[in-house]
Formats: C-alpha cells, structure tokens, sequence
C-alpha cells in the first residue's frame, strides 16, 4: 500500500515539475489529455441543452393536463385517426429521428435536443403507463394480431435506414 502511495507521490510530484522531460506524460498525470476547460464548458452547454429539452415536455404536457382540461380529453390526432397515440409515441419518433442523424452525420445540437425532446415526451408517460390498470388478455390478443402490421414497420425503418446509409456514403 505505501509503494503505490509513495510511487503515486513520486509521479505527482514530477507530473507538476516535469522532472523526467516528458511532457505527454505529464500532461496525462496531470489530467491535461483527457480534458481542457474549452471541451469541458463544451460538454456543460451540451449538457444544459439536454436537460432544458429534456423538461420542455413533461411541462408543456402537464401544464396543459391541469389547466387546459378540455384540450387534453379528446385530442384531434386520436379522434381522427382513431389509434391510442400518446406523446409517447412522438418521443420514439423524435428519438428515431435523432437516432438518424447521430448515426449518418454525428453528434450536434439537433441531435441533442431532439434526444432530450424525444426521452422527455417517453419519460412523461412511463410511470403513469406503469400505473395504469389494463386488461392483460385484450394486450395479448393485439400484440398477435399486430405481428405483420409490426413487421411491415419494421422492415420500412430498415429500408428508410439502408436508403440514408446508400446516400450519405
């Protein structure tokens, strides 16, 4: 225990007063490599972005669940088109999106709010989807009716992804 004490003091010591001429080395001990103060505040901005964008939803929807009853009971998208969309289901497809441009053009602000937008909406409804009372035998029944309808999406997210990757390379 003490030689890795004493070594680790050694290293410190001539890290600081680069007593070995060996600058790479000293800036490893140092910590220098592995950051500057640029990338960190950097990765802090980014950081602030993400979590701004990771609130908005769960604000903006439960803003309008306690003050704007009336909007939320009968929203337009499910009285028309019939299917039970939940603001999860935009989450998936902003992820999705976000996914998609992580993949073909790397990592920027777009990516990073539209992954914060997209966890936020998921992260809004995962603990009441969690509480809510269903019937387990109906979920079974359309989880196995739906396999080809699953299938079908499957393979056009697949087509959609191979189409971008033939694009962009």
């Amino acid at each position: 225990m003490y030689i890795i004490l004493y070594h680790s003091v050694i290293i410190l010591i001539s890290s600081r007063y680069n007593l070995f001429g060996n600058a790479d080395l000293c800036a490893i001990v140092r910590r220098e490599h592995f950051y500057k103060p640029s990338t960190l505040n950097i990765f802090m901005k980014e950081a602030i972005i993400f979590i701004i964008s990771l609130l908005i939803p769960m604000i903006y929807w439960r803003s309008l669940s306690y003050f704007f009853r009336d909007f939320t009971k009968e929203p337009l998208l499910r009285t028309k088109t019939k299917l039970q969309i939940h603001h999860l289901h935009h989450g998936i497809i902003l992820v999705f999106i976000a996914s998609l441009i992580l993949l073909f053009s790397g990592r920027n602000i777009y990516v990073i709010i539209l992954l914060g937008l997209g966890l936020g909406l998921m992260l809004d409804l995962f603990i009441p989807s969690l509480l809510m009372k269903s019937d387990r035998k109906q979920e079974l029944k359309v989880y196995r009716k739906t396999f080809f309808k699953t299938l079908i999406l499957f393979v056009i997210l697949i087509l959609i992804i191979i189409l971008l990757s033939i694009l962009f390379s």
